[in-house]
């Protein structure tokens, strides 16, 4: 790449200097770490998991209770055959029908319990405007941090979501740390 930059005419080099100056700086950064660890991951639904007497068992009460989803149980089709392979499961507790409210206890706990996923590997993915999230959620973060939860995350696709706020919140409360051998330093 220094050979690129170096070939290029004086005035195309003023243009293109910030973008080969830091592209370098970087790539030198990446040589000088260890390899990275291939994280594999899977992200489902928050129904994935499921008691098999009560496909409903993560509903509010007092929210709208659909029949069930084309989803249902579908953990139990993935995990058994690859579970030791993924490394981080990514659970939408987002994606639900509008008026249907969901336990996020129980959803993690479904997912521990009936798919035998260690929490460590469980990562809750969270909407900014969804009914548990913006303050009632750092109560609920530091639940996950109690116990054992491997991390969140943000999901927002709506104008005027504050994904920064939850995502500060998140790192705040779950003090992320690097799970796969040494982390890599950048600057």
């Amino acid at each position: 790449m220094q050979k690129d930059y170096d070939a290029l005419e004086d005035w195309q080099k003023e243009g293109a200097k910030a973008y080969y100056m830091t592209t370098i700086a970087y790539l030198k950064e990446v040589a000088a770490n260890d390899a990275p660890h291939f994280e594999i991951s899977w992200t489902t639904r928050f129904n994935a998991f499921l008691p098999k007497d009560d496909n409903m068992n993560y509903v509010l009460p007092g929210s709208r209770h659909p029949a069930g989803f084309a989803t249902d149980y579908e953990g139990d089709k993935i995990f058994p055959v690859s579970g030791e392979a993924i490394d981080t499961v990514n659970i939408m507790a987002y994606d639900q029908d509008p008026g249907m409210g969901l336990n996020l206890t129980t959803i993690l706990l479904n997912f521990n319990a009936y798919g035998k996923v260690p929490t460590e590997k469980l990562s809750m993915g969270f909407e900014p405007f969804s009914t548990e999230v913006v303050k009632s959620d750092e109560a609920w973060v530091h639940w996950m941090r109690a116990n054992n939860i491997g991390g969140g995350f943000v999901w927002a696709v709506e104008e005027g979501a504050d994904c920064e706020a939850e995502a500060a919140m998140l790192n705040r409360v779950m003090q992320p740390t690097w799970r796969f051998g040494k982390a890599p330093t950048f600057t």
